[in-house]
């Protein structure tokens, strides 16, 4: 538990985490470009929850879901095939222990490409209340509150499970291929290959959409919940064929 909390701490203040995150922001920022736009030129008076409507526009516009599978693979996904090429898995080994490193590696490259995208849109969202909410009108006596935190919230968390799944499913192909090129390109093309399979050949299956882990709609019956057990499902399996290939891999070194 040690090494697991030691290597996020580490993989989180790390300049390629922080990168990851700032380029999730201005992705948010640059989709919502138009929106903002017309807020910051428009003579009228800007209607009362707009900065939520904007934000909820842009979580789910396709610049961000076209950039997702790299975004959440920069921080982590490099890791094992460079302890590889440095010998450093020589030096940490025989402290640490082969099974540990091996699950350290899997729960912090999860728990890293997630991190990416749920801090990445809850910072962009806070941008929004700080810059846009001033701007709205007061609500009329009478005119119900209405609140976006929570649905923000809730598309925050799937796109944190899709970014965490993701991020495994690079840093696992990436890491047997022993290529960094693979440890980002991976991830993207296997999610339009997904898209592709489900969009032209098989259009009643649902569950391996990867759009749909997004945004889950009445296709999953417990909705984010759904999507958080299958997405952990196919996580176990990634980490079972890294866990695999790697003990085969630290024991010939």
């Amino acid at each position: 538990m040690r090494a697991v909390i030691t290597d996020l701490k580490t993989t989180l203040s790390s300049s390629k985490f922080i990168l990851a995150v700032i380029v999730c922001v201005v992705t948010l920022i640059i989709a919502s470009a138009n929106d903002l736009y017309v807020v910051f030129t428009s003579k009228e008076d800007i209607k009362h929850g707009i900065h939520g409507t904007i934000a909820l526009s842009a979580i789910r516009s396709d610049l961000i879901v076209l950039i997702l599978p790299v975004l959440c693979a920069i921080p982590y996904a490099t890791r094992f095939v460079e302890d590889i090429k440095s010998h450093f898995v020589i030096q940490y080994l025989p402290r640490a222990g082969v099974k540990e490193y091996i699950l350290g590696k899997i729960v912090v490259s999860i728990l890293s490409g997630g991190l990416v995208l749920l801090l990445g849109i809850l910072i962009y969202f806070g941008l929004l209340c700080i810059v846009v909410m001033p701007m709205e009108t007061k609500l009329l006596y009478g005119e119900q509150e209405v609140s976006y935190i929570g649905n923000v919230i809730s598309h925050a968390l799937c796109y944190a499970c899709s970014g965490g799944f993701w991020a495994l499913f690079g840093f696992t192909l990436g890491s047997i291929s022993m290529n960094k090129y693979m440890c980002y390109a991976s991830g993207f093309i296997g999610y339009y290959i997904l898209i592709i399979l489900k969009e032209r050949y098989f259009r009643e299956y649902h569950m391996f959409y990867p759009k749909e882990w997004l945004n889950p709609g009445s296709n999953f019956s417990f909705g984010m919940l759904g999507v958080f057990v299958i997405l952990v499902e196919i996580c176990v399996l990634l980490g079972l064929i890294f866990a695999v290939y790697a003990k085969r891999r630290l024991i010939s070194e």
